[in-house]
């Protein structure tokens, strides 16, 4: 049988020389996940070969998209083998079909102006591809990758190489994994990242990259391989953007909720901690879009208020703090939160915490509302 041309680009800028032996890089194929898989897509009458995981919806493929796209033509068909483990291609009839595709327009007019292996290209290097039935059980995901990739966690990289860097080794047809690795990444442009000292091979463009998560104690989701060179690993980490990409995917639409604190809070007067009141979000499937607060407290002195609102994360974001000025009361009306929030998990349990730093003066939390827009 033909071997199928593979797509993947080299050349990316490396921070660093590493050394061979200091290289995390793939060793013995291994079937390690079950929900990534084989990609082929047929562009200009060939198959190419690529990587991709069943992700966020059973109704969703994550992978790149320089593995359907090619001189100004996307790919006219497209093939899924989830868990395929086998040293030879498969046959179509083993693989689904996905109903379509969505892209980053961004990516093809980075393509156009700067080159497909240009760090404007990588930073929107992203597909979903989608169906109107299941692909397979879809893997767990960071909000937000980049902060993922850039951690020390343990990381891993999935997918499917043509060969092998450094040894020359032919990775046919099988599922490699990369041994896991601790490397933290770096921004090069947006949402593309890259690490030192680590490396995969042609063929696994589109491969998850997987980070260890401390709170569930299991490997989510934190980017899809989108480049390499003999010393690099790049990746596009999920992030809001690509959040929105999969949304549209399944026809999701974003809508705004409003939440109400529902009864008036005292704010001791002179106390050293702080009030803490809750407002419990639910009934979004996505991330915070947009976020407006609207607050309201009675008090003689507002300067003497100090006020954070908090996210189920434990990301804040500060409202007032202590100063000097007899003013009375906090009116806020309608006050843009989206540049602390955005791309935030909507659903859980928000906090607004409240203080009055000095004695003399009572303090009341009249009315306070949460305005979020969210898939």
């Amino acid at each position: 049988m033909k071997l199928r041309p593979t797509l993947f680009f080299f050349g990316c800028l490396a921070l660093a020389t590493p050394s061979l032996s200091a290289q995390v890089i793939y060793s013995k194929p291994r079937l390690s996940h079950s929900s990534a898989g084989f990609i082929e897509s047929k562009l200009f009458g060939e198959w190419y070969r690529g990587s991709g995981v069943v992700a966020r919806d059973p109704r969703l493929i994550y992978s790149c998209a320089h593995v359907f796209y090619e001189n100004g033509i996307w790919a006219s068909d497209y093939l899924f083998y989830r868990a395929y483990h086998r040293k030879n291609y498969p046959a179509p009839r083993e693989g689904v079909r996905p109903r379509g595709i969505l892209h980053f327009s961004s990516y093809t007019s980075s393509v156009s102006s700067f080159g497909a292996d240009s760090n404007q290209a990588f930073a929107s290097d992203f597909t979903v591809l989608y169906g109107n039935s299941s692909f397979g059980t879809p893997v767990g995901w960071f909000a937000n990758g980049a902060a993922a990739l850039k951690s020390r966690a343990a990381k891993r990289i999935v997918g499917y190489p043509a060969e092998i860097d450094f040894t020359g080794a032919q990775g046919h047809c099988f599922q490699h994994s990369t041994a896991t690795f601790n490397q933290a990444a770096y921004t090069v442009r947006g949402s593309f990242l890259e690490f030192n000292n680590v490396s995969t091979g042609p063929g696994n463009s589109g491969g998850p990259v997987f980070v260890h998560d401390s709170t569930s104690r299991k490997e989510l989701l934190a980017g899809m391989l989108v480049s390499g060179s003999r010393r690099t690993a790049g990746a596009i980490a999920l992030s809001s953007a690509t959040h929105s990409l999969s949304s549209s995917a399944l026809g999701l639409k974003s809508r705004q909720l409003s939440f109400d604190v529902a009864e008036k809070v005292e704010i001791p007067d002179g106390s050293r901690s702080f009030t803490v009141v809750k407002v419990p979000i639910s009934g979004f499937s996505g991330n915070v879009e947009s976020l407006r607060l609207a607050l309201d407290v009675a008090t003689p002195r507002r300067s003497d208020l100090e006020i954070y609102l908090q996210s189920p994360s434990g990301k804040i974001r500060w409202i007032t703090r202590k100063s000097a000025g007899s003013t009375r009361d906090l009116e806020i009306q309608d006050l843009n939160l989206d540049s602390s929030f955005k791309g935030s998990d909507a659903n859980g349990i928000w906090s607004l915490h409240l203080r009055d730093s000095v004695k003399g003066n009572d303090a009341l939390l009249e009315h306070a509302s949460l305005q979020v827009t969210a898939l």
